[in-house]
């Protein structure tokens, strides 16, 4: 898991630097349950927090570790994701809550605006093998990986899915 978040984080601290200061969500870290979102966001904000102070971030080019998944307030997670604050923010997230949230057009707005970089599935195996789960991975990649019409004139962005798993045989 570290390998994963080292090279969300790297990702996410180079789209800080070289935005323009835009923010956005940069980084989705997909896991099966609400503990290992909870075990990932953790780690992945004391990374960020060690990262940040090392590479000499300015304020407006923070990173933000945002979390989505079940049992919290709805509202504050949409306003978290879609926030017009100029930071970068990593999200990690159960499938089906950010599912919830993608059908909110403010949300699906905030993921397909071309700024996702990385895409992780944590534990793969598990998200791959449960079919709700499977088919709400391929809902939020469907929305992440999204061409931008060819009357706008952003610019195509690269996003990296990685899978990672510690028991698929």
């Amino acid at each position: 898991p570290m390998l994963m978040m080292s090279m969300m984080l790297d990702t996410t601290v180079k789209n800080a630097k070289n935005n323009n200061n835009k923010g956005g969500v940069c980084g989705i870290v997909l896991a099966p349950t609400r503990e290992l979102a909870i075990q990932i966001e953790r780690e992945l904000t004391l990374l960020v927090t060690c990262v940040a102070s090392s590479a000499s971030l300015k304020q407006q080019q923070q990173v933000k570790v945002v979390a989505v998944y079940g049992g919290v307030d709805r509202q504050d997670q949409m306003d978290w994701l879609c926030s017009s604050k100029k930071k970068s923010r990593l999200v990690r997230a159960t499938p089906g809550r950010l599912v919830d949230l993608i059908r909110e057009q403010r949300v699906q707005k905030a993921l397909s605006n071309n700024a996702v970089r990385m895409v992780v599935l944590d534990e793969a195996d598990r998200l791959a093998t449960c079919s709700d789960m499977a088919q709400q991975v391929d809902e939020i990649l469907k929305v992440i990986l999204v061409s931008p019409s060819p009357s706008t004139t952003s610019t195509v962005v690269t996003t990296r899915v990685c899978l990672y798993s510690a028991t698929y045989p």
